[in-house]
């Protein structure tokens, strides 16, 4: 069983980051700006440890290279304490209310001051009411699962360049690779 897992492809990095552009009218990637997502953390929070390799394998593909897998809340807690990531893909699946108080958290250290983090909730149970808490809790969005790739991405590069997400300072890595496949 998958406990807690920090995996770092940093052998990789002298490969080309991955190359695309989005369209404003339609956010579809094309071949002609390149952005790099080497330096973004992720940290996937799912009871599935299947579902986390395909997710792992996905951000793999758009060029991300840092993860930090774990099967609950409450594991992460105990694990990785100190662990800022970029990018938080969480499903709030038998933890609502722990997740929902998670995502508060991280809001709240980020208006003292904290690392600022995309938080993209993955639910296979997309209620009306969990996209409500999810939004009212903070998350950047919400995406139901099963996902393609291509929507994965569209809804990490609209979160990280959305005002909703909350960034001020614009300063993070996430963000700033997402704005620069943006302009």
């Amino acid at each position: 069983m998958l406990v807690g897992i920090a995996f770092n492809a940093a052998r990789d990095r002298a490969r080309k980051p991955h190359r695309g552009v989005l369209n404003m009218a339609s956010p579809s990637i094309q071949p002609d700006v390149t952005f790099d997502f080497r330096d973004a953390g992720v940290l996937m929070v799912d009871q599935s440890a299947g579902f986390m390799d395909i997710m792992a394998q996905m951000l793999l593909g758009f060029g991300f290279k840092s993860f930090s897998r774990f099967v609950n809340l409450e594991v992460y807690r105990e694990q990785a304490q100190g662990l800022a990531p970029d990018l938080v893909l969480i499903d709030p699946f038998q933890q609502r209310e722990a997740v929902m108080s998670f995502i508060q958290e991280v809001r709240e250290r980020e208006a003292v001051g904290g690392p600022s983090m995309l938080v993209i909730v993955v639910t296979s149970k997309p209620s009306t009411e969990v996209v409500r808490t999810a939004r009212e809790s903070g998350a950047d969005y919400v995406v139901a699962k099963p996902f393609s790739p291509k929507v994965l991405l569209d809804r990490i590069l609209w979160s990280a360049n959305s005002e909703a997400s909350g960034a001020a300072d614009g300063g993070e890595t996430l963000r700033m690779s997402a704005r620069q496949a943006l302009q």
